[in-house]
């Protein structure tokens, strides 16, 4: 998260982490774990606080009797595609396939902004640091010859 300010960073992380996600709560509903518990631990594993407050938050309103479709589509915390894939996952009955598919989905999607990165991150230094580096240069060469040439111009005191 340190590095999130850097362009498609965040990008990498956060799909990173919803596949995360996906893949944990696919592995804890495959083996059965209350939903309520699996919504909690899967999101406590990716270490987004967003996704964590979103899930803890759907985990209580399920364990309050609210059903898992109207529940998730109250949740903004958790991207769209997420809460969409969750809501028809559950009413086809193929909840883990649907997050096997999602979680696919968003590893692909980090490996192609990674890629993106890997890519044009070196470029765009090196393109930035070379710039200062050419400025500060002509800064320091020009600054000495511009003030001598002006006070080459100014007229002698008498």
């Amino acid at each position: 998260q340190t590095l999130d300010w850097l362009p498609w960073v965040s990008g990498v992380r956060q799909n990173y982490d919803r596949a995360t996600f996906c893949r944990v709560l696919q592995l804890l509903v495959r083996h059965e774990t209350p939903l309520p518990e699996a919504l909690t631990l899967a999101g406590y594993s990716t270490g987004d606080r967003r996704i964590v407050a979103g899930v803890n938050q759907l985990a209580d309103r399920i364990e309050a009797g609210e059903s898992l479709n109207s529940a998730i589509n109250k949740m903004k915390q958790l991207p769209t595609f997420l809460r969409w894939i969750v809501s028809v996952g559950s009413q086809q009955g193929s909840f883990d396939v649907a997050l096997e598919q999602a979680a696919g989905m968003y590893h692909k999607r980090a490996e192609r902004n990674a890629e993106r990165v890997r890519v044009t991150l070196p470029l765009v230094l090196t393109i930035g640091l070379g710039g200062v580096s050419a400025l500060i240069y002509c800064l320091v060469l020009m600054l000495p010859i511009i003030h001598l040439y002006s006070g080459l111009a100014d007229p002698l005191p008498m």
